[in-house]
């Protein structure tokens, strides 16, 4: 739940009490302190009023009609949303078996009433100022367990991913070397063309790491042009035609006809080629097809569908997360999985998104979601 935005520093309060008087009465102190300020008069109404206000601490009156402030804030402390809210009670009641029941479930204070207003503004001050602090804490807690898995999951990348097409390319030099006077130019060509392949991947490898990298560190924008998109897939598909070859694989693009649209074309480019390749990498060498389809409607949608062994739910469903996979099979951070994340992030970006389809031994459709305004049909 995002708290709604206040126009003062100092903390939201939600005043919870039956008489109207004292509503009055609290909420023009609070308000002079520099506090912004709802009131409930009704005790059924306090949980949805929190809800919509996300306030950053409750002065809940205890003795009202039809329910009593302890019932009420066992019912805040029992919704996940709302149980780290403060709750201050109100109470006319000095007797300590009160007091002590009310911080038993939950409560983090009282005030008597009639209330001195130094004591309520210095109370309310102190449990605002901790439950700040606490949400400040938490949201460095995230940032440093999301710094974590970056580092982890660039590691992971540096170690799996960037070694194979290293390996590959130091490997077939090697080959050359010790053997170059003796190569003739058909298997030297075909050396070559693997070094070409394997630099390709590296370069392609990197460039999604820098990018994924500047990401999350905010510091990649998007940068809109207009431009055609069929010419953008068809690059993309010609520059994955020696591996499709390779596997016997076709390419096919629907419709052939081309859209100017308005986008970051390298964004864009990334994205399409990561689920080419992703598909190309995935699909059997049984001469199958893949399949690139463009939509237009209010929105605009590019699938790349393939026919090859798909993924299981399990997997399907950690695509776009940081953390680790628990087995390496199918597509995971040895495969797909880092171009993905980077793929999800530049969607986002676009204020878009990706949908994925797949079924074990069927194939898997990687579909991207962006929305667009004006957009000019062109003729192929």
């Amino acid at each position: 739940m995002e708290k709604q935005s206040s126009n003062t520093e100092r903390g939201f309060v939600l005043i919870v009490d039956d008489v109207p008087k004292n509503l009055q009465l609290l909420g023009t102190t609070l308000r002079e302190a520099g506090y912004k300020v709802a009131a409930v008069s009704k005790p059924e109404q306090v949980l949805d009023s929190a809800l919509k206000y996300m306030p950053d601490l409750i002065l809940l009156d205890v003795m009202m009609p039809g329910k009593s402030g302890f019932e009420v804030c066992e019912e805040l402390k029992a919704h996940s949303d709302l149980k780290h809210i403060p709750v201050i009670f109100l109470t006319a009641k000095v007797e300590q078996e009160s007091v002590v029941h009310g911080l038993n479930l939950g409560g983090a204070d009282y005030v008597t009433k009639p209330f001195n207003t130094q004591e309520l503004l210095a109370r309310v001050d102190t449990h605002i100022s901790l439950k700040q602090s606490k949400d400040k804490l938490k949201e460095q807690n995230q940032k440093l367990e999301e710094l974590s898995l970056m580092k982890d999951r660039i590691y992971s990348v540096i170690g799996h991913d960037l070694r194979g097409p290293v390996n590959g390319i130091s490997g077939v030099i090697n080959m050359l070397l010790n053997d170059l006077e003796n190569t003739d130019p058909q298997k030297l060509k075909r050396f070559l063309t693997l070094i070409n392949e394997s630099s390709t991947n590296l370069w392609n490898l990197l460039t999604d790491l820098l990018s994924w990298a500047r990401v999350q560190s905010k510091e990649l924008k998007v940068n809109r042009s207009n431009f055609y998109l069929l010419r953008a897939i068809e690059d993309d598909a010609k520059a994955m035609k020696l591996i499709a070859d390779k596997k016997a694989i076709k390419i096919r693009i629907h419709p052939e006809e081309d859209f100017e649209i308005n986008a970051d074309k390298s964004f864009i480019r990334t994205i399409i080629r990561n689920f080419l390749s992703n598909a190309l990498k995935f699909s059997d060498k049984n001469g199958s097809t893949i399949d690139i389809n463009i939509e237009f409607n209010e929105n605009l949608k590019i699938s790349v569908k393939d026919h090859g062994i798909g993924m299981s739910e399990q997997v399907k469903e950690r695509l776009f997360k940081m953390e680790h996979p628990k087995d390496e099979s199918s597509m995971n951070i040895n495969g797909a999985g880092f171009g993905l994340l980077l793929c999800n992030e530049l969607a986002k970006l676009h204020s878009g998104s990706i949908t994925v389809e797949s079924e074990e031994g069927t194939g898997s459709t990687f579909t991207l979601v962006i929305p667009q305004t004006e957009q000019k049909v062109i003729a192929a």
